[in-house]
């Protein structure tokens, strides 16, 4: 399964990193735009985009969570 890592949206203007997993769920569940990210796939860290990810089932910290559409 992917495990989303970090994320970087884009507050103020100015892109942030976020790694702590409520935080991330937040700003994934209510995003309407494409937010860049790191996560854990079959051992190796890759870059994507939130869009990448769209229907797709993934751990963020111990939870489960649908990407939605955006």
């Amino acid at each position: 399964m992917t495990e989303i890592l970090r994320i970087y949206p884009i507050v103020k203007g100015q892109e942030t990193c976020i790694k702590d997993p409520k935080e991330i769920l937040k700003v994934l569940s209510k995003t309407k735009v494409e937010v860049d990210l790191d996560f854990n796939q079959g051992g190796r860290v890759k870059m994507g985009t939130s869009r990448d990810l769209i229907g797709q089932l993934v751990k963020i910290g111990e939870n489960e969570f649908e990407i939605p559409e955006h």
